[in-house]
């Protein structure tokens, strides 16, 4: 087995991983359980923004003494989008409300929306679709001031198309369009 990153770090969590160079890979056959075979590892995302793929490769043996049978298997990419939305504010409050365009956009399947809070307070995030009808309530409640706070939209069961994002508060309320392409 050999899992491998384009960029960032990769660190075993399980005595049955090792790190050679950036790679991870077995330190002896793992036994599958219910016919896979799972590790577990951290992955450490890079300080700048970009797309990073993690690779993973296992060689299935048929334990006949001989390589003869033995197929590898690869896993599909794993796609990440590494973002930086704002600066580290340390303990700063933001002055104002905002709501920034959602990342990535247009997406598929799943997306973040990021906002400041400049209070303390309760909040609301919704989903609606073109026509304007409501699709899911994303968040509902209480959450405190600061900055770069993220709530994930994941819409693998809804259709291609265009959706909108509300966020209310007591004092505030914005709504921004987005795309799902499929």
């Amino acid at each position: 087995m050999n899992i491998a990153a384009s960029s960032g770090t990769l660190s075993p969590v399980e005595s049955d991983l090792q790190k050679i160079g950036d790679e991870l890979t077995h330190t002896s056959p793992k036994e599958p359980v219910s016919g896979a075979v799972t590790f577990e590892f951290k992955f450490k995302a890079p300080d700048t923004p970009g797309p990073i793929t993690i690779y993973a490769v296992g060689n299935s043996v048929n334990s006949n003494g001989s390589t003869s049978g033995d197929a590898w298997n690869f896993a599909p990419d794993f796609k990440i989008d590494v973002v930086t939305f704002v600066e580290n504010k340390g303990n700063e409050i933001p002055k104002t409300f905002t709501v920034y365009q959602n990342y990535p956009n247009p997406f598929n399947p799943a997306t973040q929306i990021v906002f400041d809070l400049p209070e303390n307070g309760n909040v609301k995030v919704e989903i609606f679709n073109s026509l304007g009808e409501k699709i899911t309530t994303l968040y509902d409640g209480f959450m405190s001031a600061g900055f770069g706070k993220v709530i994930r939209f994941d819409a693998v069961d809804l259709p291609s198309g265009v959706y909108f994002y509300s966020l209310t508060t007591s004092k505030f309320s914005s709504v921004k369009k987005m795309v799902l392409v499929k």
